[in-house]
């Protein structure tokens, strides 16, 4: 993502005027990349489920620890690396759906119900 997502912190920077909490956990913390991926307690809980249900003993980082972790455990063919990966994209596609949805359209899904989905698009792609 290379700092390019358009998060609350860099809106400001642009001098657009926006509500500077992470809309997805009760924190108040400002939203910045590293907050939603992963401090954010939404997207932690997702990515802890995720990697959970496959047997992993991990104990969710930040944004940079998971990018290295994420790189060691995927760096072959095998079809439980590709699990991974997808695991992975679709936590941090999700996470970033949700927060659009709940700070434009004041709409909202729990990460039980995220984690369902993500399972179901893993088991009809998969």
């Amino acid at each position: 993502l290379n700092q390019r997502l358009a998060t609350v912190d860099r809106l400001a920077k642009w001098k657009i005027d926006v509500p500077k909490e992470c809309v997805l956990c009760t924190s108040q913390k400002e939203e910045t990349l590293d907050h939603l991926f992963f401090e954010c307690a939404y997207a932690r809980s997702i990515w802890a489920a995720l990697v959970g249900w496959l047997k992993e003993k991990h104990n969710v980082g930040s944004w940079e620890q998971e990018l290295k972790w994420l790189i060691k455990r995927t760096n072959n063919s095998r079809p439980r690396a590709q699990v991974l990966t997808f695991l992975f994209a679709a936590t941090v596609y999700y996470t970033w759906m949700e927060r659009n949805k709940r700070r434009f359209q004041n709409q909202c899904i729990t990460y039980v119900e995220r984690v369902r989905e993500i399972a179901l698009q893993l088991h009809i792609n998969g």
